[in-house]
């Protein structure tokens, strides 16, 4: 199939696929294979799938079609991990690689580009998997069947259940989270490699396909800002509205950390007021008005938003040469949405930018950013505040369009000619 073919493949199932769930469901494309094409199920975002045994890698193209792919060289649809003369059944004790047993594992991430090729790092959201497990059944001893089967996305733990066995669909839901790389791992019901016929993704309701999560530099920005302007660093006006600063240094607007470039101190930067009286964060990572002085920003925007998480730009101090500094550092960060904490960190002073996505959508009008201080006597320096969304890409749809057009003048055309 050549690329055009291929991308135009794509595009006629975007068109047709129904663009949202009711309710958190499996979906069966998602995790396909990037590079499926005619004769497969749709195309979704796995890229690269790697298979072990024992922690020792092999190849096989039939892995594919536990991903959607059809067209696989040995019992086209399903794919059975290796055989190897020193399987060792799952030993019963419920915890997977302990005792010599031998685990199976494969690992698969998304593209690092969206359907269209434009450049991105993919981080998904799911709420779950779906894995179809199949077994020779109990005339065969359940020979290819799965005893302990284990998820993981980026590299933490988030499900693990006893299939004894079992042939069939089981689905498993969790916390909703960001992830791009996944990993199962299986012990054996017998000495021989389990067969696994499909995994598949479970996606949050309020997530459409093909959703990915942005940062939006501007709907944060203060309304009041006039038009975006690159020679001062005016990123133009947003929805934000209502700031409300704990304290800010002589000079400094806290319209800067949220796209303008007003302030006669450091224009696109916001510092906190210095006291001498301040106190130090106390490292017990709680944030604590009496023994720690707390710098806040508080914001609303002119109607409600919905946001997946938030990113800032923290700067301290640091010296001619280079090398950071305490001063002007903030050491924990609350961020809270509708006065209820949504998320902290320590930060620990770091000259740079903390990207944080939230375990699920939030929704509201009323923000606020909390911070302690490296040095007590010393104002933060804010630099920037931005929220987190989701976005299908404009060009995802404008070339939706365009494809929906050529789509309708190829069948018009088949009409004729038959």
């Amino acid at each position: 199939m050549n690329r055009s073919a291929f991308f135009a493949s794509i595009m006629l199932f975007l068109l047709i696929a129904p663009s949202t769930v009711s309710a958190d469901a499996v979906n069966p494309n998602f995790w396909n294979m990037f590079i499926n094409s005619n004769g497969d199920d749709p195309p979704g975002y796995t890229d690269n799938v790697n298979l072990f045994v024992n922690g020792n890698r092999f190849t096989s193209d039939t892995i594919w079609d536990a991903f959607g792919h059809r067209r696989g060289n040995y019992e086209p649809t399903t794919f059975i991990f290796l055989d190897n003369d020193a399987g060792t059944k799952d030993n019963g004790d419920n915890v997977i690689g302990n005792g010599g047993e031998t685990v199976d594992r494969l690992n698969w991430e998304l593209v690092d580009t969206d359907i269209l090729s434009t450049p991105r790092r993919q981080l998904k959201l799911i709420s779950g998997y779906q894995v179809t497990l199949q077994s020779d059944g109990a005339a065969n001893n359940f020979n290819r069947g799965t005893e302990m089967f284990k998820f993981m996305a980026e590299g933490e733990v988030d499900d693990v259940f006893d299939n004894n066995g079992a042939s069939g669909a089981v689905l498993r839901q969790f916390i909703p989270q960001l992830s791009r790389s996944y990993e199962v791992d299986l012990t054996r019901t017998t000495e021989l490699g389990p067969r696994l016929n499909e995994i598949d993704s479970v996606l949050p309701a309020d997530m459409p396909f093909g959703t990915v999560l942005h940062v939006d530099k501007i709907i944060f920005n203060a309304a009041t800002l006039g038009p975006e302007d690159l020679e001062t660093g005016n990123e133009g006006p947003g929805l934000g509205t209502n700031f409300v600063t704990s304290s800010a240094q002589v000079g400094s607007k806290i319209e800067d950390a949220f796209g303008g470039a007003i302030s006669t101190l450091e224009p696109t930067n916001f510092i906190f007021g210095d006291n001498p009286n301040g106190l130090s964060d106390d490292r017990d990572n709680l944030l604590e008005p009496g023994t720690e002085t707390i710098d806040s920003v508080s914001w609303k925007t002119t109607e409600a938003i919905s946001i997946w998480g938030y990113e800032l730009t923290l700067l301290p101090d640091r010296t001619p040469e280079g090398a950071r500094l305490d001063n002007r550092g903030a050491d924990l960060v609350a961020f809270y949405v509708e006065n209820t904490l949504v998320d902290l960190i320590d930060f620990n002073a770091y000259d740079a930018r903390l990207t944080r996505y939230l375990a699920k959508k939030i929704s509201g009008d009323d923000f606020r950013l909390e911070f302690t201080r490296r040095v007590g006597t010393s104002g933060i320096r804010l630099n920037e505040v931005n929220a987190i969304v989701p976005e299908i890409p404009s060009v995802t749809l404008t070339f939706l369009a365009g494809t929906a057009g050529l789509v309708l003048f190829r069948l018009k055309r088949l009409r004729v000619a038959a």
